[in-house]
């Protein structure tokens, strides 16, 4: 991924996971730009489909495409909207 792919993504963060919004001050561990969509999903390199994330929410994510919204228990499909 290049360089300024990942400080875009960086500075569209704005120094907080994506997700959670934990800011990065808070945390110990760095935070990772991942794939929305799995890269074994041919998600792709793009900002569309990169996120800032903390590590508790890049684990937690996992490959997975979808989930099920505790709310509204309706499936919800990451990265695929639009």
């Amino acid at each position: 991924m290049a360089e300024t792919t990942k400080e875009q993504v960086r500075q569209r963060a704005a120094g907080r996971c994506e997700y959670c919004r934990l800011p990065e001050a808070h945390v110990l561990t760095p935070f990772r730009i991942e794939h929305v969509v799995a890269k074994q999903h041919r998600g792709k390199a793009a900002l569309g489909n990169l996120a800032y994330a903390c590590l508790r929410c890049n684990l937690h994510k996992g490959p997975n495409l979808a989930g099920i919204d505790p709310l509204t228990k309706k499936r919800l499909f990451w990265g695929l909207c639009g």
